[in-house]
């Protein structure tokens, strides 16, 4: 089966996407009978070697002749939704008899569609609405993505994010003093920044002193929410919270390693890939329902859930640093546990390919 992976992101480090997309591809690849490839419709700016191949819109000369001849797909995955180089694309597929599914990474979630609002009802009655009609199912991350979705009534699948698990099975924390992170993007309505500040006013001085324990944020963002950030914590005055910027690479493996509870107090996601990498990490995490991860870390006892409400967030915060002093490795083993059972790389490409086969077969029939 030959697999073409379409997508509209710069092939940067730190991207969630692109950091669940070439994993995704490279275990796909693993599996004999399978090729997949990655075309992107944006530049080239990483020269990184990778174990398949990596194809630029911009370097293509005739589309037509690359996909009959170059590079036949049986199927074809489009990573998120509002690229306009998708609907040009999509067009030529439809008339090559190319079949395609569209992975929309939750930008068909209500909580999305709502971000602005009328510009994206215009997009979907001009251009996108047909782009979706004409895809042989949508590929969601999880049950609550698709029940979220305003295409929830379309043929779709579900396949999850995974992680490459990193055997953290011995992990042991010093846990006298409790370091929270919150390491995404620094968004504030994306990734509910205001929801947690707003927690985070809640819990007094003495609480963050009694207690024993700190909230780290790190990330890199727009410089509006950046600065809007810094401005908060400023005005919070609050030496136990602070703002460390971007970290990747090892320097973010380590700053896993050295917490304890992760939180994310997310509007919106599909499946978030920093919380299983904390959970990776052992790492057991604070979520919102806007997360879609909220019945996982729920239903699993490996963290907390929390509403949108500033006392219900300071209040679970609290809540975590306790259970987790009392009970740390109990929320280690499980963390890791969970990822390790569930969200390999190796088993979630296996489980796409099944799912893929399964449309294609629909379609046929």
């Amino acid at each position: 089966m030959n697999i073409l992976h379409i997508s509209g992101r710069e092939l940067i480090e730190g991207n969630g996407i692109i950091s669940a997309l070439v994993p995704l591809i490279t275990y796909q690849n693993r599996i004999d009978g399978i090729n997949a490839s990655l075309l992107f419709t944006t530049k080239n700016i990483n020269q990184k070697n990778y174990e398949f191949d990596i194809f630029f819109l911009n370097k293509i000369n005739d589309i037509k002749s690359f996909l009959l001849n170059d590079f036949r797909p049986d199927i074809v995955v489009f990573h998120e939704l509002y690229y306009l180089e998708f609907i040009n694309l999509y067009k030529i597929l439809v008339r090559l008899g190319i079949p395609y599914i569209i992975k929309p990474h939750c930008s068909l979630i209500k909580a999305a569609q709502n971000k602005s609002k009328i510009k994206k009802r215009i997009a979907n009655f001009a251009l996108f609405n047909n782009f979706i009609d004409n895809a042989l199912a949508i590929s969601y991350l999880n049950e609550e993505e698709q029940e979220n979705s305003i295409y929830s009534n379309k043929r779709y699948i579900i396949v999850n994010n995974g992680i490459e698990y990193n055997g953290y099975k011995n992990v042991s924390k010093n846990v006298e003093r409790v370091r929270i992170i919150f390491l995404s993007r620094i968004d504030y309505y994306h990734k509910g920044i205001d929801f947690l500040m707003n927690g985070i006013r809640m819990i007094t001085l003495k609480e963050f002193s009694d207690l024993c324990f700190e909230i780290m944020i790190y990330g890199t963002g727009k410089e509006r929410d950046v600065e809007k950030l810094n401005n908060d914590l400023k005005g919070l005055g609050n030496k136990h919270v602070k703002f460390m910027g971007p970290v990747f690479g090892d320097l973010k493996k380590q700053t896993f390693m050295d917490a304890h509870i992760m939180i994310l107090t997310s509007r919106l996601e599909g499946m978030p890939m920093v919380i299983l990498e904390a959970l990776s990490y052992g790492l057991p995490c604070i979520v919102t329902k806007g997360t879609n991860m909220y019945n996982v870390i729920r239903n699993n006892n490996v963290g907390w859930v929390t509403d949108y409400e500033a006392e219900d967030i300071a209040k679970t915060i609290k809540q975590a640093v306790n259970e987790y002093r009392v009970n740390a490795q109990h929320y280690i083993n499980s963390a890791i546990s969970l990822v390790k059972e569930k969200y390999s790389w190796e088993d979630i490409a296996k489980h796409s390919i099944i799912k893929y086969r399964e449309v294609l077969n629909m379609n046929d029939n």
